[in-house]
């Protein structure tokens, strides 16, 4: 009979279209590991006590303040406040976990509080995944309505904050994390499957490339198509066949300038052949949406061009 009494989580740390639902599914192959969709679980309660990066209904810097007076009255108000949220995240993983030792925690944004989830659960283990910064921007190209390059620049905060976040992260974490390249887990899987084993002290799973096409989920996540179920090697320069405009080459380009440099190097992706790379891959004419961005971002860029001309004839009167 498992104790139910006793889980550990373990976070999986990346940016979006990473390939974290693929290794999500591998690793729930073994059945020391539960997990489930993204559950999402400890970011408001992060923010519970920040002042920025939220939005409420009510005034939540007061609640902050609130919340520092309600601390100073307890005594030792800050770490009652952070076992409360322990116990909180610990009721949920542990009821989720329903009797295995691990609990996997897949949310991306969780990039934005690894010291917090690091403070908040000591025993909690990190596996950091890194991608090419070719493929992951392509990959939120590919899935935005439309493939649109107006609807991916909700995403800018992923590719311009993300990676040096992550990397702070595990500078913080120290030997609680592991990294790990998503290009050598479609490449060399049972290696480095074996390996995450290893690091989380469990035996490994001998028969998880053949278990991990029945694993799916229900909720938020990558929406699964039948060949994501059932491959593993998948083609790594797919991003080729996305980033086959000029504005997208363009727009690509102009986020692999500012990619984080501490991310470029660990992951053992050097920015000059990034951009050989994305220099040799096949140019396509502009689609009609293209053309509609450009001429909304010149109108855009036309119109602040006024706005700032008058008011510098205006200082200047």
């Amino acid at each position: 009979m498992k104790d139910t009494s006793l889980v550990t989580p373990v976070f999986l740390i990346s940016l979006p279209r990473s390939g974290s639902t693929l290794l999500q599914r591998l690793l729930a192959t073994h059945e020391a590991i539960a997990t489930c969709a993204e559950p999402w679980i400890m970011l408001p309660l992060a923010y519970i006590s920040r002042t920025n990066g939220i939005w409420t209904q009510y005034g939540h810097h007061q609640s902050v303040k609130a919340l520092h007076c309600f601390e100073n009255h307890l005594d030792m108000g800050q770490t009652i406040h952070v076992e409360a949220i322990r116990a909180y995240g610990m009721t949920m993983y542990r009821a989720a976990a329903r009797g295995c030792p691990w609990f996997l925690d897949k949310t991306p944004r969780y990039y934005h509080i690894i010291p917090f989830l690091a403070e908040v659960f000591p025993d909690a283990r990190f596996v950091f995944l890194f991608r090419d910064p070719l493929s992951i921007i392509a990959s939120m190209i590919d899935v935005v309505r439309g493939n649109s390059i107006r609807r991916v620049d909700h995403l800018a905060h992923d590719v311009d904050v993300a990676p040096r976040l992550m990397v702070r992260g595990i500078q913080h974490v120290g030997n609680r994390g592991i990294i790990l390249r998503y290009e050598d887990l479609v490449q060399t899987p049972e290696v480095h499957l074996e390996r995450l084993f290893e690091f989380l002290g469990l035996p490994p799973e001998k028969e998880a490339l053949r278990k991990f096409v029945d694993v799916s989920f229900q909720g938020l996540g990558d929406p699964l198509t039948e060949s994501k179920k059932r491959n593993i090697s998948g083609k790594l320069d797919k991003w080729r066949d996305i980033v086959d405009s000029p504005l997208r080459r363009l727009y690509v380009r102009r986020k692999l300038r500012f990619w984080n440099d501490r991310y470029l190097e660990i992951g053992g992706y050097p920015r000059e052949a990034l951009f050989r790379n994305l220099a040799s891959a096949r140019i396509s004419r502009l689609r009609p949406e293209e053309l509609l961005y450009l001429a909304e971002s010149s109108l855009a860029s036309g119109a602040k061009w006024m706005v700032y001309s008058f008011f510098a004839k205006e200082r200047a009167l």
